[in-house]
Formats: C-alpha cells, sequence, structure tokens
C-alpha cells in the first residue's frame, strides 16, 4: 500500500473525520432554519425564498445525519475502509443514503417520530433536498413518501437536535441521554 492509501485509511477510518463534516453541514442546517422562521416572522416574505431556505435545510440536515452515523460505522467496522477505498456497500442500501436503515444499525430503539423524520431527511438527500422530481415517479406518487415529505410537526427541530446529538455522542464514545433512558 502507498503513503497515500496509508494516509486516506488513516483519515478516513477517523470517526472525527466524519464527524466534522456532519458539523460542517448541521451548522448550514442552523442558519438556514433561522433565516425561514425569521421569514414567517417577519411575514411577506418570497415564498421561493422561504420554501427554498426549508428545502435546502433539511438537505444538509440529512448530510449532517448521515455522516454522523457513517462515523458510528467506521468506528465499528474497521474494513469499511480499506485499499484506499471506502467499500460503500457497508453503508447499506441506496448508495449508502438510507438513513433509516443505517441509524438502526447504529441506534436499535428509534421512536416513530425518529423514524418518520429519518424517512423525510432520506428523500431530501436521495432527491427532494435537490431536484423537483425524484428519478422515478413511484417515489412522488408513493403514499408513505408524500405523507413523510409534507408533515412537519411542531417539535421536528428539537427531535432532530436530540437525535443528532445522540448519534455524535456514540460515534465520540460519550453518553447521551438516549443511552441512559431506562428500558
Amino acid at each position: 500500500m502507498n503513503d497515500n492509501h496509508h494516509d486516506f485509511v488513516k483519515y478516513a477510518s477517523n470517526p472525527a473525520t466524519w464527524l466534522f463534516e456532519a458539523s460542517r453541514h448541521f451548522s448550514v442546517w442552523k442558519v438556514l432554519s433561522m433565516h425561514a422562521e425569521k421569514l414567517l416572522l417577519e411575514g411577506n416574505y418570497p415564498v421561493e425564498e422561504y420554501s427554498g431556505c426549508r428545502k435546502a435545510a433539511l438537505f444538509h440536515a440529512g448530510i449532517a445525519i448521515e455522516n454522523a452515523l457513517k462515523a458510528n460505522l467506521v468506528r465499528q467496522e474497521s474494513d469499511i475502509i480499506s485499499g484506499g477505498t471506502v467499500d460503500k456497500s457497508k453503508f447499506g442500501n441506496k448508495s449508502g443514503h438510507g438513513l433509516l436503515e443505517l441509524a438502526k444499525r447504529v441506534l436499535p430503539k428509534l421512536s416513530e417520530a425518529e423514524q418518520r423524520l429519518l424517512r423525510k431527511l432520506e428523500e431530501h438527500v436521495m432527491w427532494a433536498g435537490k431536484y423537483s422530481v425524484p428519478l422515478k415517479a413511484d417515489r412522488l406518487y408513493d403514499r408513505q413518501v408524500k405523507s413523510d415529505l409534507r408533515v412537519s410537526l411542531y417539535g421536528d427541530n428539537q427531535i432532530l437536535q436530540e437525535l443528532y446529538k445522540t448519534i455524535v455522542c456514540l460515534a465520540s464514545g460519550t453518553p447521551s441521554a438516549h443511552d441512559t433512558e431506562p428500558q
């Protein structure tokens, strides 16, 4: 293995690498979410500005969760990174963007609200945060997908923040409230 591969493996196998990227995207989520909230409070805003902020915020939240989950997986499974490559098949389905599947591998107990939010974020990472339509009509007309994309509940931001914190704590090896809840 040449030095470049060795350096890559060392860098990509470090959970902190993935957590730093997660933190950057989570910060963007916060900025965009605050701006969208400000627009709502002020009223009389351009709809494309508000909806663009919401759409982009959810995309960045999804990428943050994805990177934090992958930090956990590289911490747990040393063979994900080898020979100068990331074995993305180890990240599961949907080219590694299957957030609910990844989350179930890291957090065996997820509430229905967390699962709903992860499904929504997954759609934003896969297509809804980037495009007007998915690559296949089935996604657009899937009843569950439409419901997940349309429903935003009052506590979603709090759920997202707590879920993100829990996943980051696990990747860092620090206990979180999620870990210490009574069974």
